[in-house]
């Protein structure tokens, strides 16, 4: 820690000893600067903050500036609050307390209630708190479709739920088709990062109800289910037993598809690898992947086979708990990406497939981003060859111009089909480059390159401002690679230019 640092640490622990627990960005530098402190502009203050933020000694999020905890302690009692045993809280709770146990669902009113008699100064910055919570991956705020009759806001806490038999939660659920089981066998899983798991997978998938007869969800603690589809007819069972995290498919009615199984891979993959390197858990870097055959219980690990053994294997393989032969091209059409050629001398398919898609989504979309703050005449703005989607996405929210409908941050895909003004493109942007930027394969199968690809379109073919945007932007690009004729008017910005620009654009990708 430089030196010149000290001085600013001190007004802080003095700013915590006269009972402050919250300051904004603006009155640390205020203090900064009154004080006579030595750090010099807000890139030098931030990398400050950031720093005191992996101590522990403060809370800091760059795109939080009005709410830096300056006092941990104070913001572990809010979490008390939210996560506790029953014992410990108010007897007018108790009723309560005891229903959110079960569902793992809290309501907003009673969250309220809860801070207002704990601390009042907690019910006052609770919007932030839970905020905070949501970044901690310890919440995740519920849908529309699942939210009580009052349509307030309503949370998740899949830490909370109690404890419930594995075998009673399969038996809800009847007549179905099933895979085999995907394992990631870790040598120990504390409960805590199942419950991560939980949190992401919630802000993908939709959580089924128990079963036909009840509206309550299929959420335990060590396992829950989601469905994949909106139907309801294709279902994900995971499921967390002794140092194993273990994942199935469910199907009705219709065929299982190997797109399903290796998509979800790739979504549990790319969460365990995210969620591992932001808490820096290097215990849990490694895990071996295994499979076993789809009649063995979900309460035992005996039968588990490493998938890339049984990838490169013949058309069976011997199960050791049923006395008798599988066959591997169930498991390997699911779960698994090739079939195990010995050497790649060259970029496969799937490989280009990734690039592509990498390619399109980290230059096209920051110079849409780009353009969005140039057409803004944003003050500073940094050479295009010097910016990045995280630093363009900060400065647009920043300005808090075009808010997105769910608001700002969060890790839910908007909803594609209500949720369509500029701040949700800029939102899908930054959790579309995340999902790359994280990703732990270096492969894309053709079904999910086609997915990605009508997604990206579908964006910027949008009318809306951001599709002008990015017309404008990417005529640049096509013509500096003389794909189009000198005589196109650059600074021509209608929707009809706009749609012709941007449909052509992706097939010049393509091509490039």
């Amino acid at each position: 820690m430089p030196l010149k640092w000290i001085p600013l640490e001190d007004e802080l622990i003095k700013q915590r000893k006269m009972g402050k627990n919250i300051l904004s960005f603006q009155t640390i530098k205020e203090i900064n600067d009154e004080s006579h402190c030595l750090i010099a502009d807000e890139g030098e203050l931030k990398l400050f903050l950031k720093f005191h933020h992996d101590l522990g000694t403060v809370i800091y999020f760059d795109d939080v500036p009005d709410f830096i905890i300056i006092n941990p302690n104070w913001f572990v009692k809010a979490l008390r609050c939210i996560v506790s045993a029953r014992d410990f809280i108010s007897e007018n709770l108790q009723l309560n307390w005891k229903d959110y146990e079960e569902t793992g669902c809290i309501g907003i009113k009673m969250i309220q209630t809860i801070f207002q008699q704990k601390d009042p100064e907690l019910e006052h910055n609770q919007e932030h708190i839970m905020h905070l919570l949501e970044k901690y991956d310890i919440v995740v705020e519920m849908p529309n479709d699942v939210r009580q009759k009052e349509n307030k806001k309503q949370y998740c806490v899949p830490c909370i739920v109690q404890a419930s038999a594995i075998e009673s939660i399969t038996n809800n659920f009847v007549g179905q088709e099933t895979t085999s089981f995907l394992c990631f066998e870790y040598e120990f899983l504390p409960p805590v990062f199942f419950c991560h798991l939980v949190v992401y997978l919630l802000r993908t998938y939709k959580l089924s109800n128990e079963s036909p007869s009840s509206s309550k969800k299929a959420l335990y603690r060590g396992a829950c289910v989601f469905d994949i589809d909106t139907t309801g007819s294709e279902k994900l069972f995971i499921c967390k037993y002794q140092n194993t995290i273990q994942v199935q498919i469910w199907r009705w009615n219709t065929a299982i598809t190997g797109s399903s199984g290796q998509r979800i891979r790739i979504d549990i993959e790319d969460h365990l690898t995210f969620i591992q390197r932001k808490y820096k858990l290097d215990s849990l870097k490694n895990y071996k992947l295994k499979v076993k055959c789809q009649f063995s219980e979900s309460t035992s690990l005996e039968g588990m086979v490493e998938l890339d053994s049984l990838v490169s294997t013949e058309s069976k393989f011997y199960c050791n708990v049923h006395g008798y032969t599988h066959s591997t091209e169930n498991i390997r059409r699911t779960w698994a990406f090739n079939r195990g050629e010995d050497k790649i001398s060259k970029l496969t398919d799937e490989n280009m497939n990734f690039l592509r898609i990498q390619k399109i989504s980290t230059e096209l979309m920051c110079d849409i981003l780009y353009e969005l703050l140039l057409h803004d005449n944003y003050v500073g703005l940094k050479p295009r060859n010097e910016s990045d989607i995280s630093d363009l996405y900060s400065k647009i929210r920043g300005q808090n111009l075009r808010v997105p409908s769910n608001g700002w941050g969060g890790q839910r895909l908007p909803n594609e089909s209500i949720q369509t003004n500029t701040g949700d493109d800029v939102e899908r942007i930054r959790l579309i480059r995340n999902r790359l930027q994280h990703s732990s394969q270096f492969q894309m199968s053709d079904s999910e390159y086609n997915e990605r690809i009508q997604q990206l379109t579908r964006l910027t073919e949008r009318g809306t401002e951001i599709c002008c945007m990015a017309a404008w932007s990417t005529a640049k690009f096509i013509k500096e690679k003389k794909f189009l004729a000198a005589q196109m008017d650059m600074e021509d910005r209608t929707w009809s230019f706009g749609h012709y620009v941007t449909t052509r654009t992706f097939n010049i990708f393509l091509a490039y």
